[in-house]
């Protein structure tokens, strides 16, 4: 199953068996054929939707349905990081007044990893001890010559010392910065990214450091 974020949106890949776990209440599915036009019409109808819209594509080969969507964006991989201190609080970032995580493209030659390790440290000031992966996410944006842009980023639990102190980097337009528990953040209200919030709802349920 893929699951991306258009535009505050999810467009939802998946085969006949995964998509019977979606509430036909809540989600549309819609049994997929082929074709690059059917798909454009999805991706613009998320696109434009001023609700909350969710559509689940059911196919039979999910793999190839993934790669057919994937050939109408440029693709761009990126890392970041949930950073836990000592009393299971993650650190969070606020960026042009959106609550989001630490994370940054991957340069070339690095593993995820190592972008993970270096983005959280330009971003927060921190040197942070890498733990396990916690999750992929999707979403999607036009950059600046228009182009429809299809972000991966993978995330990783990252432990840090709760006693240094937080330098957010104001050139990546970071003006703010809260320590809060997976359920703190998942209770409030916050500007955020649905993307955000979910992979912090899988980080909940992880094993702990």
């Amino acid at each position: 199953m893929y699951k991306i974020y258009i535009n505050g949106n999810c467009l939802v890949l998946a085969d006949k068996s995964e998509a019977q776990l979606f509430d036909k209440e809540t989600v549309t599915i819609i049994p997929f054929l082929s074709g690059k036009k059917a798909l454009l019409n999805y991706i613009d109808k998320l696109e434009k939707s001023p609700d909350s819209l969710t559509l689940v594509l059911m196919t039979n080969d999910v793999k190839a349905l993934f790669r057919e969507y994937r050939s109408l964006y440029k693709v761009i991989k990126a890392a970041g990081g949930l950073c836990q201190n000592d009393q299971d609080e993650i650190l969070f970032i606020e960026r042009l007044g959106v609550w989001d995580l630490p994370k940054g493209k991957i340069d070339p030659g690095e593993s995820n990893e190592e972008a993970a390790i270096r983005e959280v440290e330009e971003e927060t000031g921190f040197t942070s001890e890498l733990g396990e992966k916690v999750g992929v996410s999707w979403h999607t944006y036009y950059d600046q010559k228009k182009r429809r842009i299809l972000k991966k980023t993978t995330w990783f639990r990252m432990k840090v010392s709760s006693t240094s102190p937080v330098k957010i980097q104001v050139e990546e337009n970071i003006t703010d910065f809260r320590w809060l528990t997976a359920a703190q953040f998942l209770s409030k209200d916050l500007s955020t990214y649905p993307s955000i919030r979910e992979i912090v709802q899988i980080f909940s349920k992880t094993s702990q450091f």
